[in-house]
């Protein structure tokens, strides 16, 4: 017996030619429908392959009689349409299978933006990493366009602000908690530049409720204020004697504020007190804190050299404190300004005091300030402050030189009129509260 497979078109075409090459003896064993290899497995032609069997001896025949035969035709005939009903559904799931894939495959090509041709698919894993791919890409633009956006937007609100800070307030576009202490502030003879910038961080600071918390935004800029006037004077040592020294233009109320010194260092904090004076300048301003001197039981020099001074100095070596009071000085006059540097430099004091008054205007106190840049100063002390309603140059000096100050005069009786500094007070009074 010998098995044979035939391939062809079609099952009919098959069977033609097994009955032409093998004759009608040929034994149908298997039919089936078989497919040449295609792309994916998905595009090949479908065949009909036919397996039948043939007796060697070439007679193909049974030995039984013909109803065998006739029997086993039917059973082929009945195997043969089981196999055509199976290959059928088997064809239909296919097909099925394969318009699946074949729109999948568009609609990937489709929104990769490409052109895909029959027979020339992509494999899907590519076209996935193209469009994730792309994807990626597009996210990493739009962050990098989104940073860029943002960093332009940055300058131009720093350049909009830089431009508004040099434009006169706009009061009316104020809130009216910021408007009233804004005109507060105004009101004290703060500088427009500082309280428009305090105003503004102030603003910057608060939550949009707080804006009608009155007790909320005077915390705040009352903090922004603080920190403006809060600087050290600066000491240079802490040798003994203490020595201090106090300059200043004339008029200032320089002697004055060396006996209310000297009576607050003597009565209230018990400290042994030298007082020496080089305002020879002024006959009467010897004589006055000479008189200051016998009423505290003082001792007073008075020097008219640098070496003077010294000799001074050394004679005080026993005093926990030695006051000097220099001369009154034209600040448009540049040799006494030159013979006030040369004392300073000479006495090396441990503090030395420019003595400025409140009730000077602020263009005045500004140049006062640039004629004594190049001689030391260590902080300040306001006097006069009973001659003004404002407070605001204490405000405008010090936080533009950021230079402290320890003291201010409240009027002209000694030993009353004097105060340490309190910045929570004098904030208080910008404030206008």
């Amino acid at each position: 017996m010998r098995v044979k497979k035939y391939v062809a078109n079609t099952e009919k075409e098959a069977i033609q030619r097994i009955k032409n090459e093998l004759g009608s003896d040929a034994i149908i064993l298997n039919s089936k429908k078989v497919k040449r290899n295609g792309l994916w497995g998905l595009f090949g032609k479908k065949n009909a392959e036919v397996t039948v069997a043939i007796d060697e001896t070439g007679t193909g025949k049974k030995e039984n009689n013909g109803e065998n035969n006739l029997h086993k035709d039917n059973q082929i005939k009945e195997e043969l349409q089981n196999n055509y009903q199976a290959e059928a559904e088997k064809e239909k799931l296919l097909n099925k299978i394969n318009e699946v894939k074949q729109q999948v495959n568009q609609n990937t090509a489709d929104s990769a933006g490409i052109t895909d041709p029959v027979g020339q698919n992509q494999n899907f894993s590519n076209q996935e990493q193209k469009l994730q791919n792309k994807e990626s890409n597009n996210k990493t633009t739009e962050i990098d366009e989104l940073k860029e956006e943002i960093n332009e937007t940055k300058s131009m609100m720093q350049n909009m602000l830089s431009e508004f800070k040099k434009m006169p307030l706009e009061e009316e576009r104020l809130p009216p908690i910021a408007k009233k202490y804004y005109n507060n502030l105004k009101n004290q003879g703060v500088l427009e530049e500082i309280n428009k910038d305090m105003i503004n961080n102030t603003l910057n600071k608060v939550t949009n409720s707080q804006l009608d918390d009155e007790y909320s935004f005077f915390k705040m800029l009352g903090q922004e204020i603080y920190s403006r006037l809060d600087y050290s004077v600066k000491k240079k040592n802490n040798n003994l004697p203490e020595i201090i020294t106090l300059i200043g233009p004339t008029g200032v109320g320089k002697t004055t504020t060396v006996a209310k010194l000297a009576a607050r260092f003597t009565l209230a904090e018990k400290k042994k007190v030298g007082l020496v004076t080089v305002d020879t300048y002024r006959i009467a301003a010897v004589e006055q804190l000479k008189t200051y001197g016998d009423i505290l039981s003082l001792p007073v020099e008075v020097v008219l050299t640098p070496q003077e001074l010294k000799n001074a100095i050394k004679n005080f070596s026993d005093k926990d404190v030695i006051l000097i009071d220099t001369a009154g000085r034209s600040h448009r006059n540049e040799m006494q300004m030159s013979e006030i540097k040369n004392f300073i430099e000479t006495g090396n004091p441990s503090i030395s005091y420019l003595v400025l008054s409140l009730g000077t205007k602020y263009e005045d106190l500004k140049e006062i300030l640039r004629k004594y840049e190049n001689i030391r100063v260590d902080g300040y002390i306001f006097t006069k402050t009973d001659e003004t309603e404002t407070m605001g140059n204490i405000l405008n000096i010090v936080s533009q030189t950021k230079t402290g100050f320890s003291y201010i005069t409240t009027g002209q009786d000694v030993p009353d009129d004097i105060e340490k500094v309190d910045i929570n007070k004098i904030t208080k009074i910008l404030l206008g509260d």
